[in-house]
């Protein structure tokens, strides 16, 4: 083989391995976010946030999560796991995904407590997150 044909089948190869190495995370990502899990966890942190914002000690509050908690089921992720209030650092992390949450802090100076997901009585048609908001207790 003369010298030009060499040069090719490097260059070809060196285009494939850079291919390769852009088009794989990119594949990765997306089939990630396919589901939308993703966008659902940070559609729920951020609206959870934005009532906790709002709210005045002494709230009870309840929000519909229906389409998240069904994610969070399909992809077997429990109940208690779904939605937890961090007090200290007051963060709501939501997690419908094995292998990740969404963390999103609020700024009201509150602690949340007694949180539950409360669940249709005929299945999982219509699901709950209901907490209360109380003064902060440090």
């Amino acid at each position: 083989m003369n010298r030009k044909g060499e040069s090719n089948l490097e260059s070809n190869v060196i285009y494939m391995v850079l291919f390769l190495l852009v088009a794989v995370p990119l594949l990765v990502f997306v089939s990630a976010n396919n589901g939308g899990t993703a966008f659902w966890e940070d559609f729920y942190s951020k609206e959870i946030s934005r009532a906790i914002n709002v709210a005045e000690p002494g709230s009870k509050i309840c929000l519909d999560v229906t389409k998240g908690s069904a994610e969070g089921f399909d992809n077997d992720v429990s109940e208690s796991e779904m939605f937890r209030f961090d007090n200290v650092n007051n963060e709501i992390i939501v997690k419908f995904r094995q292998n990740g949450a969404t963390a999103y802090s609020y700024f009201n100076g509150v602690d949340i407590v007694d949180w539950e997901i409360i669940q249709a009585v005929g299945g999982r048609e219509i699901n709950q997150l209901c907490f209360r908001v109380v003064e902060r207790q440090r």
